[in-house]
């Protein structure tokens, strides 16, 4: 079996023909060889990656409310957990990429709570 490469232009021609065929936008349009996004670039493929995050979440909590199999439901409320596990990392990225983030986050915390 061929190793297969992470790197490179067919694996980001790859990566651009798996976004569009999802149906999510491009979230780096001028992604060439040998280029690396810019930070703001960066975000915004992590908030798409976010998106997708949340939907995953949703699809396992709906599957593992609709099967009747308690083991089945175990395991999808698990896999769930695990999607939510991603997005606190994702979210850790952006806060690393701007230092806002974590403020804004944490705001919007305090004025849920003051409801």
């Amino acid at each position: 079996m061929k190793n297969f490469q992470r790197t490179g232009p067919a694996y980001n021609a790859g990566l651009l023909l798996a976004i569009k065929t999802a149906g999510l936008s491009d979230p780096f349009p001028a992604l060439l060889p040998g280029r690396k996004l810019s930070d703001v670039e960066l975000m915004a493929a992590i908030r798409q990656a976010l998106v997708s995050e949340h939907d995953a979440v949703a699809q396992y909590e709906l599957q593992a409310e609709a099967a009747d199999n308690p083991e089945i439901q175990k395991v999808l409320r698990s896999i769930a957990d695990e999607e939510r596990v991603h997005t606190g990392e994702l979210s850790h990225l952006l806060e690393l990429l701007d230092s806002k983030e974590k403020d804004l986050y944490e705001k919007g915390q305090r004025e849920a709570a003051e409801l």
